[in-house]
């Protein structure tokens, strides 16, 4: 054994620390030879070799743990620092550390021109084994070309290495393939034929360095087979790692100030994959349980606690520590993932899964410290999970769905943080929709727990705005549709568009893209209708020379208008616009023109006038004195009337009127539960949304699933409903002869499953298939699966918040006042003291609706304009363009009497 001194100079070699080193006491007693150690190092020792055997799915990594020969060996030595040796003292599984290696480094500018280089070889291997698909291509390094020759395996890996490394990119098709970022040639490639010789090329870009630029190089921490090769051990790391070890190693690290065995575990570990895959093992009668219910084999739990201790900074742990062991885990797991990618199908499923798991557990962490190479390690997860097995992305889901909700948001918004970053590349390459992939599985996790009544997140927390922000929409729109197209896949694989993740957009965003799809639909009708224009000239000429001119005029003009124009009276609104819808049919996809006629009104229809008819009619179709809908006072909303004498074309048109608002982006007072919504985009209604048509029933028959006693004698249901039909009661049976089965504990679930379904679906079926049907007769694109129920009912209804505040900080005003007339802060007093009821008169008087626009009133820009000096005359609005004419009121009292006229009594139109 050495004296103390030799022991404190070995451990100065480590870090550069300055920390005291045990200053009294060497490793050993001088006197006895037994090792002395800090009283948190005399803990019980954990058995760990049943983790390191070989067991189904999991690698053997016992051979690679030091024996006890090996450790008195190293003991007796003193070339070791002082945390490499505290970890012969105390840690339960030791192998010889992994020196890192100049060209492993992945952020290094020698490994960024590595990956050029690697990219530009798989480009050009790809083109000269696959070719670019082009017609007519003459490129001669091309196998879609005609004159090419066709090479063998090897020779062509050999020519694509050459033109890679010669910067030959004019040989390069613009329509070739991208190589896949690894591996960048297939395994194999410069092995001979069978029978003939390995060429000095095929020989040298097999062996090392070279051929770790074309395969995965796996990266193996160094055995150790005898005592003799111990004597050469200079650093020793875990063999995995373990809450136990990992802590021991950090607690050295504070007390001697000496970083160099967790540093060397750390790189060791995490860049080798079977090591990682034993890391944090859990107890064996655990891991038949997990396994079987698809949930990670990781103590997950224990693996994050680990990494934010080995990366917290405080007074012992220095940040310049932290930062050095963040680097080298980020460089150690690209390392590692780099090995996985090239064969992601050789690790087992749930085990690939949980390592998955895992990292972005870590990854989490290191966002959390800012750490840049976050979105590195992320890139390469991604790939690895995209190219994973079924069951392997079914363990994910459920792991996900096994979080608590913090831990789902960290979780989401670590790849929201990666999307975002690799945003400036342009079109997703296959990096970016890979970590779109993996959000969508999250995201769909996320709808079945929030489907089945567990916590979930909230679907606006999966919206992306860092992202979507930048996004062109009419460029991302039409490479969506052509996309939607594209019948047969083809060898290029097609562009991706950011719609395709539609949870990554806001509901603003998705209005804007419907209305954008809306646009280009009236657009192919206006051309139709100036087509049809053309067909006048001989139209005229049937109106003279037939008696019948009379009949076909008004179908000339209908097919030659652009607009879609319903001409309706006031007091006969619902009966003109059935008739006028059935009449327009063909029609219905035009921009809407709405003119009312038989009372003398002059308005043009700019926006305001058809605002107004939906704000009138929407107050007749949605009366309930009609029969149609039946009223919930808990819930304030209203639902389809089962028992309803009215036929099926009311509610087809009210489908109708509802699927014209959207697509003219007129916004409504509907109140319909988010069932209703729900129903529409095709998803099946369950015992969850119950609770939003009828609160007090799912409410009772909730009860009836949580009782514990006896349900038949308690109850006393049986399968057989009771509903009160216009004041008498009828039953209805959820089975044949219901009436005599009893619902008992055994079959309760059964009965409150055909009781939500009679409910929601075979009682209104009808009448909600001629709703659906009149809905999707306007609105049935794929815009519309953009959607969420959240996101329709909030395009179709609007906000419901009323903040005045930010409608004021957007007016604009005109014609002499301004922001400190008199009149102008009059005016807002008097707003600002209305009761809800005015207020949305007042929004309803200026813009034609009081519905409150997706993004709040802030969205809504208003005019006020002075009109004329002070009068008696009423406050004059221009709808159509949210412009409020106000004279020059003298008073307060004067213009909040006139302003509250004007808005109670304002109905109907004329020309200003």
């Amino acid at each position: 054994a050495k004296a103390p001194a030799a022991a404190a100079a070995a451990a100065s070699t480590s870090l550069g620390t300055t920390a005291p080193i045990m200053q009294s006491k060497s490793w050993h007693d001088l006197s006895n030879d037994q090792p002395v150690l800090p009283a948190r190092m005399t803990r019980r020792r954990l058995s760990v070799q049943p983790y390191l055997q070989a067991r189904p799915g999991y690698p053997d990594l016992s051979t690679r743990k030091l024996t006890s020969g090996q450790v008195d060996h190293l003991k007796s030595v003193s070339h070791m620092s002082a945390s490499n040796m505290a970890a012969l003292m105390s840690a339960t599984s030791l192998t010889a550390a992994l020196q890192p290696k100049a060209y492993d480094a992945p952020h290094s500018s020698s490994a960024a021109a590595k990956e050029k280089l690697v990219e530009r070889i798989g480009r050009f291997h790809r083109q000269l084994t696959s070719g670019c698909q082009a017609p007519g291509c003459n490129n001669t390094f091309c196998a879609s070309s005609k004159g090419f020759k066709p090479q063998s395996k090897d020779m062509s890996g050999i020519l694509a290495v050459c033109l890679a490394a010669s910067h030959r990119e004019r040989h390069l098709c613009t329509k070739s393939l991208p190589a896949p970022s690894s591996p960048a040639l297939p395994k194999g490639t410069f092995e001979p034929e069978q029978g003939k010789p390995k060429g000095f090329l095929q020989s040298l870009f097999s062996a090392t360095p070279f051929g770790s630029l074309f395969q995965a190089r796996e990266v193996t921490p160094p055995p150790i087979d005898h005592e003799a090769d111990a004597g050469n051990v200079r650093e020793l790391s875990l063999t995995h790692l373990t809450v136990f070890d990992v802590q021991n190693a950090v607690e050295t690290c504070r007390e001697l100030g000496d970083g160099s065995f967790l540093l060397n575990t750390l790189r060791t570990v995490l860049s080798h994959p079977p090591a990682l895959a034993a890391s944090f093992p859990l107890a064996p009668e655990d891991l038949a349980r997990r396994e079987e219910n698809d949930l990670p084999v990781i103590d997950l739990d224990g693996a994050r606690q680990t990494f934010e201790l080995v990366l917290k900074p405080d007074r012992a742990m220095t940040m310049a520590l932290v930062i050095r062991f963040s680097g080298a885990m980020i460089d150690a797991l690209c390392v590692g993932l780099r090995q996985l990618e090239s064969e992601p199908l050789a690790t087992p499923d749930i085990t690939l899964a949980s390592m998955a798991m895992m990292v972005l557990e870590l990854c989490t962490v290191l966002v959390k410290m800012n750490a840049t190479g976050a979105v590195a390690i992320l890139s390469s997860l991604c790939r690895l999970i995209a190219a994973a097995s079924e069951p392997a992305t079914r363990c994910l889901h459920t792991t996900f769905l096994s979080f608590e909700v913090p831990r789902r948001q960290a979780l989401v918004g670590v790849l929201k943080m990666h999307a975002s970053a690799r945003a400036h590349a342009g079109r997703p390459d296959r990096t970016m929709v890979a970590s779109l992939n993996l959000s969508r599985l999250f995201f769909c996790a996320n709808q079945e727990a929030a489907d089945t009544g567990k916590p979930a997140m909230d679907p606006a927390e999966f919206v992306n705005i860092a992202l979507t922000s930048k996004l062109d929409f009419k460029e991302e729109y039409n490479i969506w549709k052509r996309g939607l197209k594209s019948v047969s896949v083809s060898v290029v694989p097609r562009q991706a568009s950011y719609l395709e993740w539609p949870f990554l957009l806001g509901p603003g965003q998705k209005a804007r893209v419907m209305r954008i799809d809306a646009v280009v639909q009236m657009s192919k009708m206006f051309q139709k209708a100036f087509v049809h224009q053309a067909w006048v000239f001989q139209a005229k000429k049937i109106f003279e020379e037939t008696q019948s001119s009379g009949e076909i005029r008004p179908l000339v003009v209908d097919a030659t208008n652009p607009y879609l124009v319903l001409e309706v009276r006031r007091d006969h609104l619902i009966e003109d616009t059935l008739s006028q819808l059935a009449l327009k049919i063909k029609d219905i996809k035009k921009p809407l023109k709405v003119k009312y006629v038989g009372g003398g009104e002059q308005g043009l229809d700019l926006g305001g006038v058809q605002k107004e008819f939906f704000q009138l009619i929407c107050e007749e179709v949605f009366s309930l004195d009609n029969g149609m809908w039946v009223h919930n006072a808990e819930t304030r909303t209203i639902w389809i009337n089962a028992a309803t004498m009215e036929s099926n074309r009311e509610y087809e048109l009210v489908g109708m009127l509802i699927g014209l608002a959207l697509y003219n982006a007129v916004i409504l007072d509907v109140k319909f539960p988010k069932t209703m919504y729900r129903k529409l985009l095709g998803y099946q209604p369950g015992f969850g949304d119950l609770a939003d048509v009828d609160p007090a029933l799912a409410s009772g028959l909730q009860q009836l699933l949580d009782f514990d006693g006896d349900v038949a004698s308690t109850f006393c249901y049986t399968f057989q409903i009771t509903q009160q039909v216009f004041g008498t009661f009828e039953q209805r049976d959820l089975l044949p002869n219901g009436g005599d089965i009893e619902v008992e504990n055994s079959n309760r679930e059964q009965f409150v499953r055909l009781y939500v379904k009679y409910l929601l679906e075979d009682a209104i079926a009808h009448q909600f298939r001629a709703f659906s049907r009149g809905f999707g007769k306007v609105c049935g694109g794929p815009a519309l699966q953009l959607f969420t129920a959240e996101d329709l009912e909030l395009i179709v209804c609007g906000s419901p918040h009323l903040d005045f505040g930010a409608l004021r900080a957007v007016c604009v005003y005109g014609d002499g006042y301004t922001e400190a007339s008199p009149q102008v802060s009059w005016l807002w007093e008097v707003v600002d003291d209305y009761p809800e009821a005015d207020k949305k008169r007042f929004l309803r008087f200026v813009t034609g609706s009081d519905r409150v626009p997706i993004g709040g009133l802030r969205g809504l820009q208003i005019t006020i304009q002075r009109n004329g000096p002070d009068s008696h005359r009423l406050p004059t609005a221009l709808t159509c363009f949210s412009r409020l004419l106000l004279p020059e009121y003298a008073t307060k009292d004067k213009l909040k009497d006139r302003l509250t006229v004007a808005i109670v009594n304002g109905a109907g139109f004329g020309l200003v």
